[in-house]
């Protein structure tokens, strides 16, 4: 199955421009059954959290804390970039990646200590050719046009006006996605997926623990099996997004404990990736369901950090 790619055109985020214009609605996420498994009580604990997160009854900042910074001249030094950034709060300027010959390729993070400091950045910026700039002034009368591109932590997650309960629904249609520009929305997601496969109810951006700053992947929900199931076959995507021209990767979106797609008593993390199956199997369904099928190996999802730091 070949997909051509869909275009996006792209701006800044918080009250940009998109092709598309979704509404937002809050994402209702089903309680994970609790359990004398650690792993499990840990899932149900964080879908607890996020539940109330996403229902809006928990206090979340406008901004990441984490901003990007692009059209930074060749010869601006690290030192500087501190000094002029630190006006609007504590901030520590990194390298996209490790610093090799002092070559910073034109842009780098600013990631200040309060999500305040980068309300103060943004109302200190003016816009210019679609973009938020702000003049900073170097030795002399020289000073630099420096590109700021701030990610809105509402951009992280979309519901469709469906959802609602039928997210209880759908939570075995949720395909995992990789390779996205850290720029895409949980909206333009949803809405890339829905024209190449079917319509999504819910999408979900991938963002860092301590900045939520986007990771560059994210996860979406199908309403219908058979669109789960066209995206899965797919694997690769191309997705013309703005100036990124990328192959997005598609791949099931493991669960830690559910019930046994097959029995439906036991709990179980064996997933099944082949498209004979796509299927969660407990043990024994497991060994009934692939006699002489050695090339079926179950893929399970790693355990939360939590359960990990307690080992």
């Amino acid at each position: 199955m070949e997909n051509a790619p869909h275009s996006f055109n792209t701006g800044i985020n918080c009250g940009d421009t998109y092709d598309m214009n979704p509404c937002d609605s809050p994402q209702l996420v089903p309680n994970a059954q609790s359990s004398a498994d650690m792993e499990a009580i840990d899932d149900a604990d964080f879908n607890r959290e996020m539940y109330r997160l996403l229902m809006d009854n928990h206090p979340q900042p406008i901004y990441s804390r984490k901003v990007f910074l692009g059209g930074l001249p060749a010869h601006i030094s690290t030192e500087e970039l501190q000094r002029f950034f630190s006006t609007f709060g504590t901030v520590e300027i990194g390298w996209p990646v490790a610093e090799t010959n002092n070559e910073h390729d034109g842009f780098m993070f600013a990631t200040f200590t309060s999500a305040d400091s980068v309300v103060k950045l943004v109302e200190s910026c003016v816009r210019l050719n679609g973009r938020l700039t702000i003049s900073m002034p170097l030795s002399g009368a020289h000073s630099a046009t420096i590109h700021i591109r701030v990610w809105c932590t509402k951009d992280a997650k979309y519901c469709s006006p469906e959802c609602g309960d039928s997210i209880l629904k759908n939570t075995r249609n949720c395909v995992f996605v990789g390779g996205i520009p850290r720029t895409m929305t949980a909206k333009q997601l949803s809405y890339f997926m829905s024209l190449t496969f079917g319509d999504v109810t819910f999408a979900k951006i991938e963002v860092e623990l301590e900045t939520d700053y986007p990771k560059g992947a994210g996860c979406v929900m199908f309403r219908d099996r058979e669109a789960f199931v066209a995206a899965i076959a797919s694997r690769f995507v191309p997705l013309n997004f703005g100036e990124h021209l990328k192959q997005i990767e598609l791949q099931p979106y493991l669960m830690r404990l559910v019930d046994c797609d097959i029995c439906q008593t036991m709990k179980t993390r064996n997933f099944c990736p082949k498209l004979r199956c796509l299927k969660f199997m407990c043990d024994m369904c497991w060994k009934q369901a692939h006699v002489d099928m050695p090339e079926h190996q179950p893929q399970v999802r790693s355990p939360p950090l939590r359960s990990r730091d307690r080992r």
